[in-house]
């Protein structure tokens, strides 16, 4: 799948690519409650990386995750400046686009987009992946250049950082 999407990550990241160190894997059992909080992952993470995100079977409705279009990120964090986090996260659940996606599919995102996961209320188990990609000369977040790894440079670069 990664050789697949590189190009639309290099498209978007630019050719020197770093990648996070480890891949995620996120297991929603049906039913299950404990599941990560609506959130984004930038400014903590870069504003300059790119989520990917595998799912490993087929996701839909509540097996699934929702995510938040630019416009509607930016009123989800007035709405948590003004109201509090409870205001913020009923609203990324009603007004969050489900994701649908099939097994071998994925979706790349901005991180700084708000989304969120409901309880699975399906009989079945989603199995995730996710993945962080951004440019090597991009500014790191507080995570540090420390949790990713080169995955590829351009030649210039390979030259100038010796």
């Amino acid at each position: 799948m990664f050789f697949e999407a590189f190009p639309r990550i290099a498209e978007l990241v630019g050719v020197d690519v770093v990648q996070q160190k480890g891949c995620n894997l996120v297991i929603a059992m049906p039913g299950d409650t404990d599941h990560v909080p609506t959130h984004r992952d930038a400014p903590l993470n870069s504003n300059f990386e790119v989520v990917c995100w595998v799912p490993l079977v087929d996701c839909y409705g509540t097996k699934s995750m929702k995510i938040l279009d630019w416009a509607q990120t930016d009123d989800a964090l007035k709405v948590l400046q003004a109201q509090g986090y409870e205001a913020y996260n009923q609203y990324a659940i009603e007004n969050g686009t489900v994701l649908k996606l099939d097994f071998g599919s994925a979706c790349l995102f901005w991180a700084g987009l708000v989304h969120t996961v409901v309880t699975n209320s399906t009989q079945e188990t989603r199995w995730s992946l996710n993945h962080r990609y951004k440019n090597y000369w991009a500014p790191y977040g507080e995570k540090g250049s420390g949790y990713f790894e080169m995955l590829r440079l351009s030649p210039l670069t390979e030259v100038g950082i010796g």
